[in-house]
């Protein structure tokens, strides 16, 4: 199954934990927008914009499904960071 184009969308916001290990150690993220919407990050660049955790930024993507409670699942193409003027 290919990546359908129409599903690419900007998504702009802050990089939050989602879900710990038993250690305490962060193995999911998702980037909650300033209207509180969360989007779930998965695939490859996941690692990346975990390391941007707390941080303000830009992502393009394309939605790859939702959880079970209807957040949508997002998998990263670009990434960029972003001052807090240029949220507004």
């Amino acid at each position: 199954m290919g990546i359908d184009s129409t599903n690419t969308l900007d998504i702009y916001g802050v990089v939050i934990p989602t879900q710990w290990d038993r250690r305490g150690n962060i193995i999911q993220v998702a980037i909650q927008t300033d209207s509180f919407e969360k989007y779930l990050v998965g695939g490859d660049n996941d690692a990346e914009v975990m390391r941007r955790l707390d941080q303000t930024i830009h992502v393009r993507g394309v939605i790859i499904g939702e959880d079970v409670v209807g957040h949508k699942i997002i998998t990263v193409q670009w990434i960029d960071n972003l001052t807090p003027t240029q949220m507004i």
